[in-house]
């Protein structure tokens, strides 16, 4: 997924592993999916706002929503091959 991400137009950065300080119910799906057999992954798109997630501050940056489409339309034409 990171090698389809560095290539759409906006992603300024590719982490390919950060520590997010919390919890997520995401990693439970995601274990269920590769205990039986499957991949999963999970991806952030992240954004510049000052307020922190969480927050009664927090804002989202449009913007980023069209980039994070782009990444996960890219990474499902890559994950389907040629």
């Amino acid at each position: 997924m990171g090698t389809a991400a560095a290539d759409v137009p906006g992603v300024e950065r590719v982490v390919r592993r950060d520590d997010l300080g919390g919890s997520e119910d995401a990693t439970f799906l995601m274990r269920r999916v590769q205990e039986r057999g499957g991949q999963a992954g999970y991806v952030c798109i992240g954004t510049d706002h000052p307020g922190g997630h969480h927050t009664a501050t927090f804002d989202v940056d449009e913007q980023s929503l069209a980039i994070g489409v782009d990444v996960l339309t890219e990474s499902v034409l890559s994950a389907l091959g040629p």
